[in-house]
């Protein structure tokens, strides 16, 4: 476990992070568009959402909005 992510901002998330914590929601059949959106229902909680290009090994610049029903926090984490 890495505990609680608040405040830390420089976290190099390895493969075994991957292998360990299951995802709770991804994207639909995925597909090379432009935007992709999805509407989900998840317990109160701590959240790592990966964005990710369509091609491997590519760079990409993304936008992410985030709607909340409540109030919800957001923090950027360094991806480098």
């Amino acid at each position: 476990s890495h505990g609680n992510l608040q405040n830390h901002t420089d976290i190099h998330l390895s493969r075994d992070f991957f292998t360990t914590h299951r995802p709770v929601a991804r994207s639909d059949t995925y597909v090379n568009l432009r935007e992709v959106s999805g509407r989900l229902k998840l317990p109160q909680g701590e959240y790592l959402i990966v964005p990710s290009t369509f091609e491997p090994f590519k760079d990409g610049e993304f936008c992410l909005r985030v709607f909340s029903e409540k109030q919800a926090k957001a923090q950027y984490v360094s991806s480098s």
